[in-house]
């Protein structure tokens, strides 16, 4: 019996409850990183009670901002890409259809790790991110084939605005399994995933669900794969934007006030005799401009040609309020250290503390990382036939990070290397420097063919007096 029963466009656009609730959530974090005209596209602007619509498309039109959304995610991108990977693949790593896929992970020349590091940062922006492991239907009959086709498992990337439906079920010891999964590709196809089977849909004429295509789920599970940014609770991640987002949409109308400011009270104003109820007289004229009328009883005085229009204050109140927001959103992100300026004094101890939910922060969204890597080798070992290798696979992640960690580092690795005298600690901080250096700058298999130099290399060992000698 399926799980998702599909007949109509209804049934294929129908959400899990939780992905209904936050719709609303990720459409504005896609938008505010994306910038103004994502967010004007989105609606997010209102217009005033008093603006005409003419005014209000002019806003819109010429609206901008400082986009901070965006610096955060970048902010954090850095951190992640300055931190060491340490994976060992076992007999996965001299595969030679693995090492084709590390090259063309999505089948668009995507190198892996890029993979890795983009859908990283976009479960930065949402929250969490959705990795089919899939596999082309294309038979081959030796592994000689595979390669000459390059057939091989690939990977797909899916936003939570892309994941549609999902079904848990406990297994029988009770631990959650996903049995069913509804999603919807980038060319408007809709994918159904069983434990058994797959289907693929289009919404055809007058609504219906129209079959393209089914095939068997040879693996018995779904191969996909939840990769999570921090906090999460079931199946739905924490975005970093979290308590940013509104922050940075109130700074883009804090800027389009700035605007409005200027243009309609930075210059003078024209004055013109105002007319009392009944008073006969020729109706004044006057163009499309800022005018203020005033009363002929008070004489010369009351009606100087020009009067000034004091702008500075507001115009200086909101740029205090901005500076204040900013300092806000680095402080929701955990990121004031990223900052160089400081709004306050601080003490050690505060610093320290903030220094520390920085850690947290970055150390989880390591972990969550690494947990998604190696169930993304498992599924790929299992469609190869090669299960029994993701079992001696090892994928480690930093658990402390730091703004001088890479400089720290080597400084103690220089002073451990001079007074700790062991050849076992020397080649694994070779090991461990040659990464700090070289970032995802090497592929794995390099870092392999290094590591196995570091091993079968041995120092020239100079023989101490009357060591080896005749008597």
């Amino acid at each position: 019996m399926a799980y998702f029963t599909i007949k109509t466009a209804n049934d294929l656009l129908s959400l899990h409850p939780d992905a209904a609730a936050y719709q609303n959530d990720w459409q504005k974090y896609q938008a505010v990183v994306e910038g103004f005209s994502a967010l004007v596209d989105l609606k997010i602007f209102k217009q005033h009670s008093r603006e005409s619509n003419k005014n209000f498309l002019r806003r819109l039109s010429e609206g901008y901002g400082p986009n901070y959304s965006e610096a955060i995610i970048n902010i954090f991108d850095y951190y992640m890409l300055q931190s060491e990977i340490s994976r060992k693949f076992g007999k996965l790593a001299k595969f030679e259809l693995w090492e084709i896929f590390q090259k063309d992970s999505d089948y668009y020349r995507t190198d892996y790790n890029i993979f890795l590091n983009q859908a990283r940062k976009k479960a930065s922006i949402f929250g969490h991110m959705g990795i089919m492991v899939d596999m082309p239907i294309v038979k081959t009959d030796t592994q000689k084939e595979s390669i000459e086709r390059k057939v091989y498992p690939y990977l797909s990337l899916y936003s939570p605005l892309d994941i549609l439906d999902w079904i848990i079920e406990r297994d029988y010891l009770g631990r959650p399994e996903l049995v069913a999964l509804k999603l919807k590709e980038w060319d408007g196809v809709y994918k159904v995933w069983e434990k058994d089977s797959w289907r693929s849909y289009i919404i055809g004429k007058k609504g219906k669900a129209q079959l393209l295509e089914t095939g068997k789920n040879r693996l018995g599970e779904i191969p996909f794969v939840w990769l999570f940014n921090a906090d999460k609770t079931h199946y739905i991640g924490e975005s970093d934007l979290k308590n940013i987002a509104n922050i940075d949409v109130s700074m883009y109308n804090n800027c389009m006030q700035i605007e409005e400011i200027i243009d309609l009270a930075a210059f003078p104003m024209m004055r013109k005799p105002m007319k009392r109820q009944g008073e006969e007289g020729k109706e004044d004229r006057v163009g499309p401009s800022a005018v203020q009328e005033f009363d002929p009883s008070q004489g010369e005085a009351g009606k100087p040609d020009w009067m000034r229009a004091e702008v500075s204050e507001p115009i200086k109140a909101i740029l205090d309020t901005i500076v204040w927001k900013i300092a806000q959103i680095y402080r929701n992100a955990t990121l004031s250290e990223a900052t160089t300026e400081r709004t306050s004094a601080e003490s050690g101890y505060a610093l320290s503390i903030r220094r520390d939910l920085l850690n947290a922060a970055l150390v989880a969204k390591a972990k969550y990382l690494a947990e998604a890597e190696e169930r993304i080798v498992y599924f790929w070992c299992k469609w190869m036939g090669k299960e029994d290798w993701a079992k001696d696979i090892k994928i480690e992640r930093p658990k402390r990070f730091s703004v001088e960690q890479l400089k720290l580092d080597l400084e103690n690795a220089i002073l451990g290397k001079s007074v700790i005298h062991s050849e076992t600690f020397s080649k694994e901080l070779q090991k461990k420097l040659t990464r700090e250096m070289m970032g995802t700058g090497l592929d794995d298999k390099t870092y392999d063919e290094i590591d196995e130099e570091i091993d079968s290399f041995s120092p020239l060992k100079v023989p101490e007096i009357g060591e080896g000698g005749e008597e």
